[in-house]
C-alpha cells in the first residue's frame, strides 16, 4: 500500500488530524514507509528493517483549519503551467507620522507577502515586530506596537518596512488534465472558510445571486462550466466603475451595476460560493505601486485556479481569455488570498479590516486631552532583478 492511500486512510479515521503533519517527540527525523497507526501512534519502518514510534500531533479545530487552508496550494501544481518568469527586488513601507500629538499608543499592520502556486518569496528582510496570523487563513501579516514611550513626536515619524525578492510567472491552466469533476469534501476546512458570507463583500444567499447563479446553472452541466459561464456573465453584464475606492458592500454593487476590479471579483465570487464552489479574492500590489484584485477558485483533486473578470470585461475585442489565465504585467504580487480578516489593534483585540492590501493602523492619545492627527504613508518600490 502506497504512502499516499495511508495517508488518506489515516485521515478518515482520526479527524480532526491532519496524518501529514506529524512530528517526532524526541525531535528526531524517520524516513519510510507507514506501516500501521495504533492508539496515536504511527510505527514506521525505517530502513534497515528497524521500527520508529512517531506520536501524532492532534490539532484544535482552529488549528486544523489554519494548516490545511495553507497547505492546500499544493495541489494546484499540476494543472498550472508557468512562464516567463520575471523576478523583482521590492521593499514596501508604511511611514506613521505625529502631526501634532505625541500618541500614547500607536500600532501599525503591514501586508505580508508568501510563496503559494502563484509567486515565489525569499530574501525577506523586515523592521522589528511581529509576524502575527490571519485566524480566518492562517496568512501572516507584520505587526509593530510602539508604547508611549516608543511613539513619535509631533514633526516625527515611526516606519515599518519589508524587503523581498518576488519572482512572478505567466500562469495557465491547462484544462485538458481535468477529465473528471470530483465531488467537494464539504467537511473541509477550504470549503467551509469560501462557501460562506465574508462581511457584506461576499454573499452567496443574496437574492440577486440566487437569481443570477440559478439562472447560469441551468446552462451549465458541471461546477467548471459554471465556473466560466459566471466569469463570461459578470463580465458581458456589469461595469468598471469606481476605481480605487475599496471594497465595497455586495449589495451596492448590484444596485449600481459594477465597481473596480476587486468588487467584480466580490460579484464573480459571490456566484460561485452559491453553487457551493469555494472561490476568494487575490488581493495584489504591482512591481510599479499599483494595485489590482482578482479571483481563484477550488477544485476537488486539483486546486486553485486563477480568474480575471476585470481583464474579460475590459478586452473590448473579446478575443483574449483571462479564465485560468493570468500575467506577469497584467496582475501582481499577491499580498492576501482572503478579504474580511481579523487584524490585532491598538488594544490587543482582534478587529475585521476589509481587505489587507496594504496597512491598517490605529493609536490612541496620550491622555493629555490635545487634539491631533497621524499622518500615514504607504510605498512599494520595486526593481526588476536581471
Amino acid at each position: 500500500m502506497t504512502l499516499l492511500l495511508i495517508l488518506l486512510v489515516l485521515g478518515l479515521m482520526v479527524p480532526p488530524l491532519l496524518a501529514r503533519d506529524w512530528t517526532a517527540k524526541s525531535g528526531s527525523k524517520a524516513q519510510g514507509n507507514f506501516v500501521k497507526f495504533e492508539d496515536g501512534i504511527v510505527h514506521i519502518a525505517a530502513s534497515g528493517g528497524k521500527t520508529a514510534r512517531i506520536k501524532l500531533e492532534f490539532l484544535s479545530d482552529a488549528d486544523q483549519n489554519s494548516v490545511e487552508l495553507r497547505t492546500r496550494q499544493n495541489s494546484s501544481q499540476a494543472i498550472l503551467t508557468k512562464t516567463n518568469p520575471k523576478t523583482f527586488r521590492v521593499r514596501i513601507s508604511l511611514e506613521l507620522k505625529s502631526v501634532s500629538v505625541k500618541p500614547g499608543v500607536l500600532v501599525g499592520a503591514l501586508a505580508w507577502p508568501e510563496s503559494n502556486e502563484y509567486q515565489e518569496i525569499r530574501r525577506l528582510k523586515r523592521s522589528p515586530g511581529q509576524l502575527l496570523t490571519y485566524p480566518e487563513n492562517g496568512e501572516k501579516y507584520l505587526f509593530c506596537r510602539f508604547n508611549s514611550a516608543e511613539c513619535p513626536q509631533p514633526g516625527s515619524s515611526k516606519t515599518i518596512f519589508h524587503e523581498f525578492e518576488v519572482t512572478l510567472y505567466d500562469i495557465t491552466v491547462d484544462f485538458s488534465k481535468i477529465d473528471m469533476i470530483y465531488p467537494y469534501n464539504k467537511k473541509s476546512a477550504v470549503y467551509r472558510r469560501y462557501t460562506g458570507k465574508s462581511g457584506e463583500i461576499v454573499d452567496p444567499n443574496h437574492p440577486e445571486i440566487e437569481r443570477i447563479a440559478k439562472q447560469i446553472a441551468s446552462e451549465s452541466k458541471d461546477s467548471l462550466e459554471f465556473a466560466r459561464n459566471a466569469y463570461l456573465y459578470v463580465s458581458e453584464n456589469y461595469k468598471y466603475l469606481n476605481p480605487g475606492t475599496g471594497l465595497h458592500p455586495l449589495n451596492k454593487l448590484l444596485e449600481d451595476g459594477g465597481g473596480d476590479c476587486g468588487n467584480l471579483s466580490s460579484i464573480y465570487i459571490s456566484l460561485l460560493r452559491n453553487q457551493g464552489i469555494p472561490a476568494r479574492h487575490l488581493v495584489a500590489l504591482r512591481p510599479d505601486g499599483s494595485a489590482h484584485v482578482w479571483a481563484d477558485f477550488y477544485m476537488q483533486k486539483y486546486g486553485w485556479i486563477p480568474v480575471d473578470v476585470t481583464y474579460r470585461l475590459g478586452d473590448k475585442s473579446k478575443t483574449q481569455d483571462f479564465f485560468g489565465r493570468v500575467s506577469v504585467g497584467s496582475n501582481g504580487i499577491i499580498l492576501s488570498r482572503d478579504v474580511d480578516l481579523s487584524v490585532m489593534n491598538h488594544q490587543n483585540v482582534l478587529q475585521k479590516v476589509v481587505h489587507m492590501q496594504t496597512f491598517a493602523f490605529w493609536w490612541a492619545p496620550d491622555g493629555s486631552g490635545r487634539s491631533g492627527h497621524i499622518e500615514c504613508h504607504h510605498s512599494l518600490k520595486g526593481q526588476p532583478v536581471d
